[in-house]
């Protein structure tokens, strides 16, 4: 048993159609959040580490004034 296999045109394979979950301007605004939090998170950062700075330089401070006036004991 032997099978002919037609002459068929070719499968032209369809145009893929594009669906967009959300417009552009959904897209842009998102993308534009985002960076706008990363520079808040940065900041946020920037301004952590510099507040543990002058804390410890005014404990550093404090000492220096401080430690002269008190005995080897600790106590005034």
């Amino acid at each position: 048993m032997t099978e002919t296999v037609s002459e068929a045109a070719p499968a032209t394979p369809k145009p893929r159609e594009v669906t967009y979950r959300h417009r552009l301007v959904t897209r842009l605004t998102h993308w534009v959040n985002v960076l706008c939090f990363t520079l808040l998170r940065m900041s946020r950062i920037r301004k952590l580490r510099a507040r543990r700075l002058s804390i410890a330089m005014f404990g550093a401070l404090m000492r220096i004034l401080v430690c002269p006036f008190r005995d080897e004991a600790g106590a005034r």
